[in-house]
């Protein structure tokens, strides 16, 4: 008599990634002692059982692990939820004259920084604003919150103010 293991594609599980994130193991994922040599399918091909934010779309991974007759195919998911990278754009400089008007401060960063962040520096800043005539220049970060796992982005505008 030939006695046949009963397939094992282990428990359910769920991972929460940045989109900035370097890939992981989806099968690292799975709860329980799954058995190796499975077969992955999903929304996006998985290579090598890896899931690569740059290159993948998030959602219900399966992981089918082939049962050998009479014992029957095993299958447990993974479920991959991705959260936007902030970003603060790239740094950058803006040169004004004391006497010149308001300036928003996001016009001296490169890049396309996403809205709704904080600015801190030298002078408090009112609404994003650098008002030349009653702040002082200096190095204004500019920072936007990240969702976990995401950390918060940062970016510069350094202000030199001629009088």
């Amino acid at each position: 008599m030939t006695e046949n293991p009963a397939t094992n594609a282990g428990s359910n599980g769920s991972i929460t990634l940045c989109s900035s994130d370097a890939s992981v193991s989806l099968f690292a994922q799975l709860g329980g002692v799954p058995q190796a040599g499975g077969a992955w399918s999903g929304p996006s091909p998985v290579v090598g059982g890896s899931y690569d934010p740059a290159t993948m779309t998030a959602g219900v991974y399966t992981y089918t692990v082939t049962g050998i007759a009479p014992c029957v195919n095993a299958s447990s998911t993974v479920t991959v939820t991705e959260n936007a990278a902030p970003n603060a754009g790239i740094n950058g400089a803006l040169t004004l004259c004391s006497n010149g008007a308001s300036v928003a401060l996001i016009t001296g960063l490169g890049g396309i920084p996403s809205a709704g962040g904080a600015w801190s520096g030298p002078s408090p800043v009112v609404a994003g604003n650098y008002d030349p005539s009653t702040m002082t220049g200096g190095v204004y970060t500019y920072t936007v919150a990240g969702v976990a796992p995401c950390a918060n982005a940062t970016a510069t505008v350094t202000v030199t103010q001629f009088r």
